[in-house]
């Protein structure tokens, strides 16, 4: 990898990616009023669709995110020095870190929380 600076805020703007299309998705669903229960033969008990799809859409954030920051931990940085290749490493671990603690704690809420 050739920039440092894509390589430590890389999680964090995939986060963001998802954060925008999960509550994208989340005011599309509740002006479409999707937060009424299923049918029951719909198979889906008493979920509604949009809790479903809130769901989905956290869980694919969270392994995007995991998924980023495993790539960047196999990342090479040839070009640096090796000093300055351990403090990047390090840096990149703790925001990538910290990127995983936000996607799970802004995200965890499309379980229990009302939709709407």
């Amino acid at each position: 990898m050739r920039r440092p600076l894509v390589m430590i805020t890389a999680t964090f703007v995939v986060w963001t990616a998802a954060f925008l299309v999960l509550y994208a998705a989340q005011a599309t669903g509740c002006r479409l009023e999707l937060q009424q229960p299923a049918s029951s033969g719909a198979g889906l008990g008493t979920a509604s669709i949009l809790r479903l799809a809130l769901i989905g859409l956290a869980i694919i954030s969270l392994a995007s995110v995991s998924v980023t920051t495993l790539m960047l931990r196999r990342a090479r940085l040839t070009h640096l020095a090796p000093e300055t290749e351990t403090f990047i490493r390090a840096v990149c671990s703790h925001v990538c870190l910290a990127s995983l603690c936000a996607t799970v704690f802004c995200f965890a809420g499309v379980v229990w929380l009302t939709p709407c």
